[in-house]
């Protein structure tokens, strides 16, 4: 690998630079692209415009092999840009020797570096417009094309800018981080109900999932922070495993699931530094692919993932079906929460009983020696208490179960999965839950919702043992049910979210009882 060393250019450095440009120019002509002349690149002729410390000079394993002026002032090509608001990079020139040296790079590194020593916000450059490869050249490194003007001689340039990122700096989110990772996760939301509001919402429905956990090693978050320590970007990863699947190798990759800067400190380059920080967590885990699902007309969004290297390789197509005339005036939203309502029923003694044959069911489906425990908890786990007629299951797999295969032994359209972006209320690792009893039209007569956990102490069975224990607690819930039912008939979520509180409460009172029931 060469070594590239860039130096300041003085005096006695004048005959190299006219060397490496003379050299520039007669490569360009014999490849019939012509940029100077001979006589442009004199010092004599570049002493009318640069002082010799404008110039940097480029040394490929200590040989001559590139130069560059950069400037503070162009009043040509950017006259509305005054003295010192910005940086212009002019002659950038590499003999033909150093052409595949990555010295180019290295200087445009250098440039952006200086950027940023010097505090400017911007750099700034202009190219010939019909150039393609140059120009895929400056792309590459964050160079934004703003337009083309065509200058006398019928010189087609090209202008770019590039914004120097503020000084911040990344690290792994604490949960004292939640709150402000909440207020940009709320602009993330803002930013998909504008593109999609047929699926989105304008906000969260709960705060707690934008939580960070430490411990969740599989769903790594990271914040950018100022140098007053504000968090001013968030990145929210995942990491994903495919094991013993059938169709596809074993691998393992970094999903970005969510990235987002404060609408404040946009175009400021920070976007572009998480990215940067998951390709390095990405390669610190050895994980070979970073993954990441964009909506197709949010155009900012695919452009700035395209321009930083990303490619499109798999697209999610979508067909509107027409509705039927009674539904027509329905969102999806709407027709969601109108086929699948909150329906209360009196205790019904069969509950208990189709537990047990789903128990058996998963049993046979997963293996034994993927489970660890399966719960029937919830309201039909108590018995005498009003519920919803829908069968909860707490299914505790092991340590060591692959959650690919557990996917697949539990296959559609007799279960749905549930994870990800389709996950609307907290889960514990693995995220993941299956429903069951979901038609087309409506619930079917038995539905069960399979929350897949790992062993642990869980406060949904603390929840079931203390209602059952304390029968008069479980009537106040009751009495609570049927209170939100008057509001929340069709809002599933809202009334889950809604019973939070009493729950909470309960488990607390719980906690305390088990205390006192050890001592």
């Amino acid at each position: 690998m060469s070594d590239i060393v860039v130096k300041q250019a003085q005096e006695n450095d004048i005959p190299v630079l006219e060397s490496i440009l003379f050299d520039t120019v007669s490569w360009l002509n014999e490849m019939g692209q012509p940029l100077w002349g001979v006589s442009e690149v004199t010092w004599n002729a570049l002493s009318k415009n640069y002082q010799i410390d404008n110039f940097y000079i480029a040394y490929v394993d200590g040989k001559p092999s590139g130069c560059m002026a950069i400037v503070d002032y162009d009043p040509f090509f950017w006259p509305d840009v005054k003295k010192g608001e910005s940086l212009f990079v002019h002659k950038l020139a590499v003999t033909k020797a150093a052409r595949k040296t990555g010295v180019a790079d290295v200087l445009m590194g250098f440039f952006k570096k200086q950027g940023t020593e010097r505090g400017v916000k911007t750099l700034r450059l202009d190219t010939h417009a019909l150039r393609p490869k140059l120009r895929a050249f400056y792309e590459r490194h964050g160079f934004v094309f703003i337009e083309v003007k065509v200058f006398k001689g019928d010189r087609h340039t090209a202008f770019y800018i590039y914004t120097v990122p503020l000084r911040i700096n990344i690290r792994p989110a604490h949960q004292s981080d939640s709150p402000e990772i909440r207020k940009l996760l709320a602009q993330i939301v803002q930013v998909h109900y504008d593109v999609r509001p047929d699926i989105f919402r304008q906000s969260y429905r709960n705060e707690s999932d934008c939580t960070v956990n430490p411990q969740d090693a599989d769903t790594p978050v990271f914040v950018a922070v100022n140098e007053q320590n504000h968090v001013i970007g968030c990145l929210w990863c995942i990491i994903e495993r495919m094991r013993d699947n059938s169709m596809k190798i074993n691998r393992d990759w970094l999903v970005i699931d969510d990235i987002c800067v404060n609408e404040e400190y946009r175009g400021h380059g920070i976007g572009r530094q998480l990215v940067d920080y998951a390709k390095h967590l990405a390669q610190e885990k050895g994980l070979r692919r970073i993954e990441l699902n964009v909506y197709e007309n949010n155009r900012d969004a695919v452009r700035f993932y395209e321009r930083i290297g990303f490619q499109t390789q798999k697209r999610v197509m979508e067909l509107d079906i027409p509705l039927t005339e009674s539904c027509a005036q329905d969102t999806d939203e709407e027709r969601h929460a109108r086929i699948y309502p909150v329906i209360l029923s009196e205790y019904n003694p069969a509950w208990p009983e189709w537990f047990a044959e789903e128990k058996a069911n998963l049993e046979k489906l997963i293996g034994a020696g993927n489970i660890a425990r399966i719960s029937h908890y919830g309201s039909t786990s108590v018995p005498g208490l009003l519920a919803k007629p829908t069968v909860d299951i707490l299914l505790e797999i092991t340590e060591t179960a692959n959650i690919e295969n557990l996917i697949a032994a539990l296959p559609a359209p007799d279960y749905i999965c549930l994870r990800g972006a389709g996950l609307t209320i907290p889960t514990p690792p693995p995220h993941l839950v299956f429903i069951k009893g979901y038609l087309p039209d409506g619930f079917a007569e038995r539905v069960d919702h399979i929350h897949v956990v790992y062993p642990g102490d869980h406060d949904e069975l603390r929840f079931r043992d203390y209602l059952i224990a304390h029968p008069e607690i479980a009537v106040e819930y009751a009495a609570l049910k049927r209170m939100l039912f008057q509001n929340y008939e069709h809002d599933r979520d809202g009334y889950t979210e809604a019973k939070g509180a009493f729950v909470r409460d309960v488990v607390k009172k719980a906690r305390s009882y088990d205390d006192c029931v050890s001592r």
